[in-house]
């Protein structure tokens, strides 16, 4: 019973550790000189709502996306609504990595 017992304590932080890594973690840079509105992140399910940013402000998601895919990562700029891609994910896996909005689209820095 003490070798069980043992072994639970043991196994139980890395356990916990590792349900770390099913979530996504990315930052949201915005490289305009506007404002952006409605940052959002969504997945087929959910949508994440960020919130705006100012010109160089920065957000971060993190969340479970559902799936296997790239999630949706939409702004707003003067009114005219944009989306791309997010980074890639797979499922039990995660995305990491820097998402810079330099107008009507998005640069990339996926691990």
């Amino acid at each position: 019973m003490g070798l069980v017992r043992t072994l639970a304590v043991l196994a139980a932080p890395l356990w916990l550790a590792a349900c770390d890594a099913y979530f996504n973690d990315f930052d949201i840079i915005n490289r305009t000189n506007f404002e952006i509105r409605d940052v959002s992140v969504r997945d087929d399910a959910n949508v994440w709502k960020l919130g705006d940013l100012k010109p160089g402000a920065k957000t971060t998601f993190h969340g479970h996306l559902a799936g296997e895919d790239t999630g949706t990562v939409s702004w707003t700029i003067n009114g005219k609504r944009y989306s791309a891609d997010g980074c890639f994910y797979t499922v039990g896996g995660s995305a990491h990595g820097t998402l810079l909005v330099v107008g009507d689209h998005l640069e990339y820095r996926c691990t």
